[in-house]
């Protein structure tokens, strides 16, 4: 039997069918990396002009997964760009906090959740400045 039949046979039709049928797709994406599922470890040169963006407050950038950013105190904070709602790749930096676009899922810079979506919390990361370099690691 498959899928669909035993689905239909429950009583399931019309958009509950559909609705059912693609939650139980095969999702592709990596998973959440909340509680440290592997290590980080780069270092960003922050007189690149690909990282300008950290030099302004609010600024950031996406590298190895991880976004990192600048707060508004010129402190540098980072986090996984995977969020750990529904495991997906856009996690950026907004307002403060980090905020994934897929569903609105909103993250404190210490990866503590601000609501229901970011309730899982968030893999944050060690940041160290020297001279022009920002290190980023776990």
């Amino acid at each position: 039997m498959t899928r669909f039949e035993f689905l239909k046979s429950a009583g399931f039709g019309g958009a509950a069918l559909m609705t059912l049928l693609t939650s139980c797709s095969k999702n592709s994406e990596v998973s959440p990396t909340t509680g440290s599922t592997g290590s980080v470890d780069f270092t960003l040169d922050l007189a690149a002009t690909s990282n300008a963006s950290l030099a302004n407050s609010g600024g950031y950038v996406i590298s190895n997964g991880v976004v990192v950013a600048r707060t508004s105190q010129g402190t540098y904070v980072a986090a996984t760009n995977t969020c750990s709602h529904e495991a997906k790749k856009k996690v950026i930096f907004s307002n403060g906090e980090f905020y994934c676009t897929e569903h609105g899922a909103r993250y404190s810079t210490t990866g503590t959740g601000l609501n229901s979506y970011g309730a899982n919390g968030l893999t944050v990361y060690k940041t160290e400045l020297t001279g022009t370099s920002l290190r980023i690691y776990s």
